[in-house]
Formats: C-alpha cells, structure tokens, sequence
C-alpha cells in the first residue's frame, strides 16, 4: 500500500530521519517510531495531533487494520524517501515534518494581556468543569500540582522535588503529571522566554528524573523544554492572550480532544501556568 505524506502546512523533513527503527506503539490513527539514530516521530492521519515531531498522510488510515500485518516491535526502514512500515510504503521524499516551536510573547507583554489570559483560562476552567464533569482529579494529583504550583510562586528552592512528583505519575502512554508539566512549562517558555534562565530549573529537574516515565512522554517533555509542543497546545495558548473569544473557545476544544484525558491534563497546566504568570505579575515578583 503506498501512501503520500502531506507537506502543505509543515517543515522541511528532518535529515535524522533516515535508517532503520521500530514500532514503538500503535494507535487507530497513529503509529510512533523509534529509530536507532534515536529519534523519535509519530506517523498519523491528517486530522490527528500527535506532535510535536511527526510526518501527516494525506488520508486517514487505520494502522490497526488486520490486513497490514502491524504490531510493536514491527520493523521499520527510511530508505531514499521511503518509509517502509510492514505493508505500508509512505513516500516522504517530497513530503514534511510538523515542528511547531513555541513563540516568544514576553518582550511585549503588557500587565493587561497577562491579566486578561489568567482570566480567560479560568473561564475555560469553569466551561471545561460543565463539559466534563469527571475531570476532578484524585486528591494526590492535585496535591502533587498544587505543591509544584506553590514552588513556583513561593520557594524556587523546592522546584526539583515538586517535579519529581509529578514526572512520572498517572497511567497511560503520557501520565497525567507529565501532560500537566507539558501544558504549564508551555505557558511559562511562551510568556517569558525560551531563554529566561529561571526555567533553566525546571529543565534541569525533568531531565534529571526523565527515567521516571514512559518513552512517549520522555521525548514530549524534553521537547516541550526545547520550546517545541503540538500545534493545538501552542495555538490554546496564544489564543488566552489575545482578545478574539471564539477563536479561543475553537482552540480549546481541538486541544481537549487529544488522547482519553491529556488534552484536559495538558489544558489544567496551561490554565496553572497562566495563573502563576498573573500572581508572580501581580506581586511584581519575577520568576
């Protein structure tokens, strides 16, 4: 079966793409691929946002199809623009990868766009309370968000340990702490910089605990630290700070569509990080 890569809306192909690897874990729409170079991408059909590193196909496919003889472990080959996946021939010589980096608000933002994205997000909070009313989560994941909360705003002592709580912590192939950790350090690069050195901290303590959790959410973290997440986060968290309401609310939804719960995990850290933004803000206090 051969199949086109789409290549309207992304980056030029990565050159480590290329060589021989695995199938890491397979999805309805998705498949994730280890190569031996070590890196790290997510093959998906074109309505999917598995990113931040990834090749989209032109049309949906069904990777659990009987018929194309896929499982994990399968044998994977990138050989002169060509992926071999089992049955599956995708042509990449002409086709791209989605990279999406993170921008940089904090020169320009003003006093009244960081009150305005707190209150936004708290207002998403409310309306994602009503969609979702099962999204409470367990006493110790708040205990663990709150305490990392806290470190933030109160003891930059305290920060390593406070991500070593959550790294690591909930079920599935990217737990809830790490989906948390994604969406508020998202917040946190966007608003002061990938450079700032006060998240230099943060970076350190995930990588320091990065053996803590799974390979999906190893690579996604350590992007998230390079400034690069899914297009759906970057795109929620741009749209808190600007005025346009509708636009926000149609980001929001994109963003909670991901996954069984990491796109509300991943919402409840950004909906932190912009209040950690505001108070620290507020108290003219500088991370």
């Amino acid at each position: 079966m051969k199949l086109q890569a789409n290549y309207m809306d992304c980056q030029l192909t990565s050159s480590a793409l290329h060589g021989r690897g695995k199938v890491h874990s397979l999805f309805h729409s998705s498949v994730n691929i280890l190569l031996e170079n070590g890196c790290f991408c997510t093959l998906c059909a074109p309505a999917d946002d598995y990113g931040p590193n990834g090749i989209i196909l032109e049309k949906s496919i069904c990777f659990l199809e009987p018929s194309l003889h896929l499982s994990q472990g399968q044998l994977v080959t990138i050989h002169k623009g060509n992926l071999l996946l089992g049955e599956i021939c995708v042509e990449t010589r002409n086709a791209e990868t989605f990279s999406c980096k993170l921008p940089d608000l904090s020169p320009g933002l003003t006093p009244q766009q960081i009150s305005l994205g707190k209150a936004k997000a708290l207002s998403a909070k409310e309306s994602i309370s009503i969609q979702r009313k099962d999204w409470d989560w367990p006493a110790q994941f708040q205990k663990r968000t709150e305490q990392f909360c806290s470190a933030i705003t109160l003891n930059w002592r305290t920060v390593p340990h406070s991500v070593k709580q959550l790294i690591g912590f909930g079920i599935g192939s990217t737990p809830s702490g790490d989906d948390f950790l994604t969406g508020c350090l998202s917040v946190l690069t966007v608003c002061l910089g990938a450079k700032a050195p006060q998240l230099h901290t943060i970076h350190r303590a995930i990588q320091r605990n990065i053996g803590r959790t799974t390979t999906i959410s190893k690579y996604m973290l350590l992007q998230a630290c390079s400034g690069q997440v899914m297009c759906s986060l970057k795109n929620w968290i741009l749209s808190l700070y600007q005025e346009d309401s509708e636009n926000e609310a149609v980001c929001r939804h994109q963003l909670l569509r991901i996954g069984a719960t990491s796109g509300y995990d991943m919402a409840a850290g950004v909906i932190e990080g912009c209040r950690i933004i505001w108070i620290n803000q507020h108290k003219n206090y500088n991370l």
